[in-house]
Formats: C-alpha cells, structure tokens, sequence
C-alpha cells in the first residue's frame, strides 16, 4: 500500500512525510508583521501564512528556518489558529533559536522536521509561556540528534 505525503503531514507525522518525499516538507512565505505577542513572552517569532489548502497538522513542530542568504536555523514553530488569540486564517508562526534581528518581508523556507503536539488553550499567560519553554527544549533535542535530511521521530527522544 503506498501512502502518500500529505496524509503523513495530516496525521502529523512530518518524519513519514520527510521518509517519502526524501527530505524535510517545506513551506516558503513572506514575514509579516503580528501582534507581538511572542516577542513581550520572550520568543519573538516569524509569522507567516501558507497557502489555502496546507496539508501541515496544527500543532508545534521541530523546526529548521533557512533565511534567503542561506543561513539556517534551528527553531520551534507553532501553526494553526493559536487557541488563546484566535486566527481566522492559520498561521505558521516560527521561533528562531539564537536569532536577533529583523525578519519583516523576508520570504523564509521553514522545514519541519518533527511534531511535538497539537495547538491547546491554556490556563493563563504563565501557563503558556512554560508550554513554550518545554516545546523549545523539546525541539532542541530533538534538532541536535538530526542531521541534515535525516528523520526523527519526536516519540523517539522523550
């Protein structure tokens, strides 16, 4: 039975997804401007929307963001609809480890390599904020037994 990549992406299985295609599904959009949010938390983020029809599973992800340069970096990234702020479009909204500087209108390539878990609302602001520190710390773990091209599976490490 042949299983194809957007069912693996749809069944958050990015490692399958990766497995079929020979390398990291891949998403290219423009940085826009957001509401700030991640930046007054702690984890300024790149906030991008894919096009209509995206096979990707909301949730979080393991993360690598190549910048239009060439250089690349290790992140986090949430995409969907953020269940304490509400989105109407989905939006993939990438957290770059060991970045600092300005990202607006950039066009980013963001390969997602493992899924961590899916979007969820949470108690209050201090509840979210430690969410995010465990999925970065996941996320990195997880990014420093990858090497280029090679699959994880997030189970895998935890």
């Amino acid at each position: 039975m042949t299983f194809d990549f957007q069912a693996a992406l749809r069944d958050r299985r990015p490692d399958e997804a990766a497995r079929l295609l020979g390398y990291y599904w891949n998403a290219a959009a423009p940085v826009e401007h957001g509401d700030a949010r991640g930046r007054t938390m702690g984890f300024p983020t790149a906030n991008m929307h894919l096009e209509d029809g995206c096979p990707l599973a909301f949730g979080v992800y393991a993360v690598r963001v190549i910048l239009p340069g060439g250089a690349r970096y290790d992140g986090v990234a949430n995409f969907g609809i953020r269940p304490m702020y509400r989105t109407i479009k989905p939006l993939l909204e990438a957290h770059l480890f060991d970045f600092d500087g300005d990202l607006y209108g950039q066009v980013l390539t963001v390969e997602i390599v493992a899924w961590l878990r899916g979007e969820e609302s949470f108690s209050g602001l201090d509840a979210l904020i430690k969410q995010i520190q465990d999925d970065a710390a996941l996320a990195r773990e997880i990014l420093a037994r990858t090497a280029k091209g090679e699959a994880v599976i997030a189970d895998s490490v935890r």
